[in-house]
């Protein structure tokens, strides 16, 4: 009879701890997943701003990219903050990410990208997942150099 109590015991701690491992590789493989998407983004802006030029008017330069941000499921963990916004006083953009339970993380992408909605320069895609369409348009800043300006279609 003990040996029923402790082989029952044994798998319960087995099946505990797999478990907790099998949520450190959910997020581990949302993350990368997460990064893969990132520097798409990143290289496509990149490109904008050193292979086109901005021109006044209704139809600038433009990059239409399909993403696939990580989802909420079995051997996946989905974001759960996900902000881009504009470095200040530098040609950069801060994206601060963070997946449930683990501690925020922050990437730099060496591109300005701003939202094209009026009111905020920030672009937040917060609890997005699965496929969102990005579009990146070059357009004349304030200043007069080239800015990477994003619409999301969801």
């Amino acid at each position: 009879m003990i040996r029923y109590v402790v082989a029952v015991l044994l798998t319960t701690t087995l099946l505990g701890v797999s478990l907790l491992a099998l949520e450190d590789v959910s997020a581990v493989r949302g993350e990368r997943q997460l990064e893969r998407e990132l520097s798409a983004i990143e290289g496509e802006a990149v490109s904008l701003l050193t292979h086109d030029d901005p021109v006044p008017g209704d139809s600038p330069p433009r990059r239409v990219l399909d993403v696939d941000l990580p989802a909420d499921g079995f051997g996946s963990a989905g974001v759960e903050t996900l902000v881009f916004s504009p470095a200040n006083r530098t040609d950069r953009t801060i994206v601060r990410y963070q997946f449930d339970g683990r501690p925020a993380a922050t990437r730099i992408l060496d591109v300005p990208i701003l939202n094209a909605a009026e009111g905020t320069s920030t672009i937040d895609l917060s609890g997005a997942t699965g496929s969102q369409t990005i579009v990146l348009e070059l357009v004349l800043g304030s200043d007069g150099d080239g800015v990477v300006q994003t619409t999301i279609r969801r």
